[in-house]
């Protein structure tokens, strides 16, 4: 085995199996509710981007510069998340009226300032978990 090769750690792996057999509990439900789709797409943003940040690839300075870059990417990517997992949801019933409503859907892209901001908060309180995390090492040797 390579010592170099990026390995996810195991509470990312059973956090994303988790997730899809949730998503597999919830897509035969009739549910009209474009909360709980927002939810799930949200916690696959944070699942992918913490698969980034994780990632042995990224040096830490790196990834302090790249935290709220990748924070942006992660709240803009909710939206079209949430939309595939409505449309998958929809055809999966199979039933001539679709499961979410067109205003809900409108009402989908009216959050999607508000998903970028908190991704780039997020993403800056994960610069200064890491540069603090840095500091207390430091002061520790």
């Amino acid at each position: 085995m390579n010592p170099t090769a990026f390995s996810v750690p195991l509470w990312l792996r059973l956090a994303a199996i988790g997730a899809g057999v949730a998503i597999l509990f919830w897509l035969p439900i009739e549910d009209t509710h474009e909360n709980i789709a927002n939810a799930f797409a949200l916690l696959i943003a944070v699942l992918l981007t913490a698969r980034v940040a994780f990632s042995n690839h990224i040096r830490r300075i790196r990834l302090l510069l790249r935290a709220p870059l990748l924070g942006i990417i992660a709240g803009a990517s909710i939206v079209p998340l949430t939309l595939l997992l409505m449309a998958f949801k929809t055809g999966i019933h199979g039933h001539g009226a679709p499961d979410f409503t067109p205003q809900q859907i409108a009402n989908l892209f009216q959050r999607t300032p508000y998903f970028i901001v908190g991704g780039v908060l997020i993403g800056l309180g994960s610069v200064v978990r890491l540069y603090t995390h840095a500091i207390d090492k430091k002061t520790e040797n």
